[in-house]
């Protein structure tokens, strides 16, 4: 399983979530309307077509060094049946490097390496490993 400061190298094929704001997917949603920059997550597989009813997204821009920024156990649930409960599963957040450096600005994606989820990379090895460091700043 991957650990915060790992970078992997994702690939056309592998399925992510990607945060998509509310105005580019729904029709009743524009620019001026209270929740047009809220987010909406969806699944999506880098290297193809992504379409909205309102946008098509090229995903190709998605393949790249991506590095850790957060890696534990969620998602699980109920579903509508006494005995529909599905487990945690190993979710990662990772964020797109400039250059392979770090990038404040760079995409955000997520996906599980384990559990019943709809974008899962099982089979996935850390490429090098970064670290986080903090600095004192005195304005």
């Amino acid at each position: 399983m991957l650990k915060v400061g790992d970078v992997i190298k994702l690939k056309k094929g592998h399925s992510v979530y990607m945060k998509i704001p509310y105005k580019f997917i729904f029709k009743d949603v524009d620019e001026k309307s209270n929740e047009a920059n809220d987010i909406y997550t969806r699944r999506v597989q880098i290297g193809e077509i992504y379409k909205t009813s309102k946008k098509t997204f090229k995903t190709k821009n998605l393949i790249g060094e991506y590095v850790a920024t957060r890696a534990e156990y969620e998602g699980g649930g109920a579903g509508h049946g006494s005995g529909d409960v599905y487990s945690d599963g190993y979710h990662i957040i990772c964020r797109k490097l400039l250059n392979g450096k770090w990038d404040s600005e760079g995409i955000e994606l997520g996906f599980y390496q384990s559990g019943s989820f709809s974008a899962v990379i099982k089979k996935i090895k850390p490429i090098r490993r970064m670290e986080i460091s903090f600095e004192n700043v005195i304005k």
